[in-house]
């Protein structure tokens, strides 16, 4: 389970929110590639298939030690994230090997051969590369990919029936199933929500006004299923105020993924006849400052937001390198500032 949202700053800065849910612990480091990063597909049969040289620096979150990202963010101010989409059905065959490109490096060829959501497009409709992804592929990651440029536009690419569908995001709002379309005609049941209270009535000879503030989201969803987590985030962005800067949208951004954050627990899956429990939970969450370059990241276990700056960051060399991200303390000790 994650959700995914983009934020436009009133200055023009465009902030990127996602949240990581997932029952294993995914292990996720810090990824940074380099501009000349060379790459290579395989195809079904698992020859070599689509090469690539990458024309971006990019930095993003791993899973489990792989050099592949879930989230990231490249120099040219595009992001992509891959989230869970059970009932996934990628193409299994491809009709030109050299253009096969397996689904598991997708978000890799995005971030390192294009810089804005009009390039993903183009790319993606003009017949150069095939993206495909087995039965394996399809049972251990079924995904979608919001992807968002700096200029603020936002889509969605979802695999359905073995076909690749691209989507316009005019919510600029992602989470996980049912597929993305339904999604938006689901906003429909919810439209009476207002971010402004509720009218006092007369029942009789008596008055009847709300209890405290927040009437007006009454029936606003508040568990953690995909659809909830959707609606949520679609009407608190909607009804919140717009931020003046990248680091207001930031902030809001932080808030927003409060808003879904899953505590270990909570969300406990129901395993077959002597499976194993597992219990999804918010492993890290991203921030990213589309225009500034500037990607943020905390973790389940450290609560303090670490700040990289892809700016000042020496992309020039190809190559690909892992970081764990350093453990921080929860909390900043501030008593030897103060003074009776």
């Amino acid at each position: 389970m994650c959700t995914d949202f983009l934020l436009l700053a009133e200055d023009a800065s465009v902030v990127n929110g996602r949240s990581m849910e997932f029952g294993s612990d995914l292990k996720s480091e810090l990824l940074i590639s380099g501009r000349g990063t060379e790459k290579t597909s395989p195809t079904p049969d698992l020859k070599d298939g689509l090469r690539w040289t990458a024309q971006y620096g990019y930095i993003g979150m791993n899973a489990y030690g792989k050099t592949i990202i879930t989230d990231g963010m490249n120099e040219a101010g595009l992001s992509i994230g891959a989230l869970w989409l059970p009932g996934t059905r990628y193409a299994h065959t491809v009709s030109t090997p050299s253009q096969a490109l397996v689904v598991d490096l997708f978000t890799s060829w995005v971030l390192g051969t294009c810089a804005t959501v009009d390039d993903v497009k183009a790319q993606l409709t003009g017949g150069g590369i095939e993206i495909w992804g087995d039965l394996v592929l399809e049972k251990e990651t079924p995904l979608h990919f919001p992807i968002h440029d700096e200029r603020g536009r936002s889509i969605v690419i979802e695999f359905i029936d073995g076909v690749a569908q691209i989507h316009d995001n005019p919510v600029a709002v992602l989470t996980n199933d049912p597929p993305f379309p339904w999604q938006i005609t689901n906003i429909e049941n919810y439209v009476g929500l207002s971010n402004t209270d509720a009218e006092p009535i007369h029942i009789g000879l008596q008055r009847f006004k709300q209890t405290g503030h927040g009437s007006g989201m009454r029936g606003m969803p508040g568990d953690s299923t995909p659809p909830s987590r959707f609606i949520r985030t679609v009407f608190q962005k909607h009804f919140a105020h717009r931020p003046k800067d990248a680091g207001e949208a930031c902030n809001l951004a932080i808030h927003l993924l409060n808003g879904v954050d899953i505590p270990v627990g909570t969300s406990a899956s129901r395993p077959a006849h002597g499976g194993k429990v597992e219990y999804d939970y918010t492993q890290w969450i991203v921030v990213k400052a589309l225009r500034q370059k500037v990607f943020n990241v905390r973790t389940y276990t450290n609560p303090t937001m670490m700040q990289i700056d892809l700016k000042q960051l020496d992309l020039s060399r190809p190559g690909e390198t892992l970081h764990p991200l350093p453990a921080q303390p929860t909390s900043i000790n501030i008593t030897g500032t103060l003074t009776a």
